[in-house]
């Protein structure tokens, strides 16, 4: 379970039945949480002022999203919560959590109950940015404008044993517009954070939709994955889509996500339009039954 102040605990359910002679069995259950990283005040005076003021931002920056994804040999393997699989399967395994703030990316191992590694993945996505948006600039000029460049992490999922991350920046130095970019990262594991971001795209498509006084709609855009059986328009390829409050946008992911390797929008829709597709008729609001 996560808080949006990203503190991060571990619920194990046991479900054991009584034999009762002559009567229905009884079940019972017992819940048991096991804390892997909490940012609560600790003490009395810690807690009489949360209970009194709240926890305020000394609880940490807000949670966008937390994932979970194993260690074996070295290598990640793409993990997904499962609700049938128990919690101490989850502990027995090198389980680790990747949290994402608005900032920065966290690693906490489940089972050390411990926080590895956290990096400023936004200032590494703001690099990227300035490279692919703005590196015409006069060099002279660089020191003022790239000062003002903010960049957010939205959203991110588990991919291709990596994760996938949606980034925003602005820049108003230059011009007033959001742009947004995907990142793919996969070179970390338990115990180093990721050094750079191995594939980054910006999406042109979603670059002219928003501006910067428009940033607090940014939390309702979200980063979707279809289901393997419910790809939208190219079963055979893989794709991500990205829904924001008026359409969804539905990407298909180049086989190599490495350096700038191109990707292509498959579908832009409204929400309440309709398409065809392989002799099918789809509504907009079919997409959203596969979240």
């Amino acid at each position: 379970m996560a808080t949006t102040t990203c503190s991060l605990f571990l619920l194990n359910v046991n479900v054991s039945i009584a034999p009762t002679p002559g009567k229905r069995q009884r079940l019972s259950s017992e819940i048991t949480i096991k804390t892997i990283h909490t940012n609560a005040r600790s003490g009395i005076s810690g807690k009489l002022a949360s209970a009194i003021f709240g926890e305020g931002r000394q609880s940490g920056a807000k949670l966008v999203k937390a994932l979970v994804y194993e260690q074996s040999n070295g290598d990640l393997v793409n993990s997904r919560s499962n609700a049938s699989s128990s919690s101490n399967s989850v502990v027995a395994k090198n389980m680790h959590i990747l949290a994402a703030t608005e900032h920065h990316l966290y690693s906490y191992s489940i089972r050390d109950s411990a926080k590895i590694w956290s990096c400023q993945l936004a200032n590494i996505a703001s690099e990227h940015f300035a490279l692919n948006l703005w590196n015409s600039y006069d060099v002279e000029e660089c020191s003022e404008w790239h000062e003002e460049i903010k960049t957010w992490i939205l959203d991110v999922v588990n991919i291709r044993n990596g994760a996938l991350v949606l980034f925003a920046c602005s820049n108003k130095v230059v011009s007033k517009q959001i742009y947004f970019a995907f990142g793919y990262i996969s070179e970390y594991d338990g115990a180093h954070p990721p050094a750079d971001i191995e594939w980054f795209c910006v999406l042109k498509a979603l670059s002219d939709k928003y501006e910067i006084s428009e940033k607090n709609a940014l939390a309702d855009i979200a980063l979707r994955l279809p289901t393997g059986s419910e790809q939208v328009l190219h079963d055979k390829m893989e794709s991500v889509l990205v829904v924001t409050q008026k359409a969804i946008y539905s990407f298909s992911l180049p086989d190599r996500l490495l350096k700038k390797t191109p990707f292509k929008l498959v579908l832009c829709a409204k929400y309440n339009a309709t398409f065809i597709s392989s002799g099918k008729l789809y509504s907009l609001l079919c997409l959203l039954c596969i979240f």
